[in-house]
């Protein structure tokens, strides 16, 4: 199905302004896919390239933020996620105000759990139809747990979300997790390039499965 795409400039406090990337499917998708990226882990990457595909194989649109900090090769300490969110939020308002959505799927990375969390919290977005959290912190941990839907892929090897933090979503109706044998924080296995791929295939299957509500 043709696809089309287009990018809008956000001002932002870091600096130059952040640049978000909307697809959409010919006709317009009825939800749409909100792509989240990780602190270094950006639209591009491997992850979360194949994630926005699935999802326009699933037949939602995509947008895909920048924040501005990434725009500007900046930090941001974690105390400062609310002010990229306050960010993101004026964009969406100024976004979804032209463009009608049935349904909001966030599909976060690392970091972007945190951003998600918050704008699950805005009474001025729809509420997630569902959600998937690559990746996770574990401070999002509460919200994964009173989620009505979640999809949830980590590794068994990441060092920001161990073994006991996966005991605490693991058997959750609401959740259906995905835990990556040998996956690191970048759901990659080190040395092994044909594992690394099957978990990026996997990945991409799970994402697809929750932007058509069903479970692969």
């Amino acid at each position: 199905m043709p696809v089309e795409e287009s990018r809008f400039d956000v001002p932002s406090r870091w600096g130059r302004p952040a640049t978000y990337v909307h697809r959409r499917l010919a006709g317009g998708g009825g939800r749409l896919a909100l792509i989240l990226p990780g602190y270094g882990y950006t639209l591009e990457a491997p992850v979360l390239h194949y994630a926005a595909r699935a999802a326009l194989a699933a037949g939602c649109d995509v947008l895909g933020v920048e924040y501005g900090f990434q725009a500007n090769r900046g930090a941001m300490p974690r105390e400062e996620v609310p002010l990229a969110v306050a960010e993101i939020m004026g964009a969406l308002d100024s976004f979804l105000a032209d463009h009608a959505y049935a349904g909001l799927i966030p599909i976060a990375k690392s970091i972007g759990t945190l951003v998600a969390v918050q704008l699950a919290a805005s009474a001025s977005l729809p509420p997630p139809a569902s959600a998937v959290f690559l990746t996770p912190l574990r401070a999002t941990i509460p919200y994964m747990r009173q989620a009505l839907r979640m999809t949830v892929v980590v590794g068994d090897r990441d060092n920001l979300f161990g073994p006991e933090d996966i005991a605490q979503i693991a058997g959750l109706p609401n959740i259906d997790l995905h835990v990556m044998a040998g996956a690191d924080h970048v759901l990659e296995v080190a040395d092994d390039v044909d594992g690394s791929l099957a978990i990026l295939g996997a990945t991409a299957a799970a994402c697809r499965a929750a932007c058509t509500g069903s479970r692969p």
